[in-house]
């Protein structure tokens, strides 16, 4: 899953879930690579800052989707707009979530 988010920040950026399904994990190069693609075809107001990888679960129990499988943007931006400055500050193309603290 992915949700695409930036309100009140300069840049948008992207929260991407890690896959837990044991298929390979993309490398942070190749992640780069995939933004600066991304990036190419997107108005500079539209382009992404990075993306994250987190680890977090989706879920419809946990709130983060409704009973349709639609992601409830209010509750993810609740979750990773408090740390986006910290994100922002890191400089960096691709995130991993676990190399924050507070998320």
């Amino acid at each position: 899953s992915v949700c695409v988010m930036g309100s009140g920040f300069p840049q948008t950026f992207a929260v991407i879930v890690a896959p837990t399904d044991g298929s390979p994990q993309a490398s942070e190069a190749e992640l780069s690579a995939m933004v600066a693609e991304v990036n190419k075809g997107l108005e500079a107001h539209e382009k992404l800052s990075f993306v994250v990888i987190t680890e977090d679960s989706w879920t419809i129990e946990n709130g983060f989707l409704t009973p349709t499988l639609k992601i409830k943007r209010n509750v993810l931006e609740g979750r990773y707009l408090a740390v986006a400055g910290e994100w922002f500050d890191m400089k960096k193309s691709v995130i991993f979530s676990s190399q924050v603290a507070s998320v």
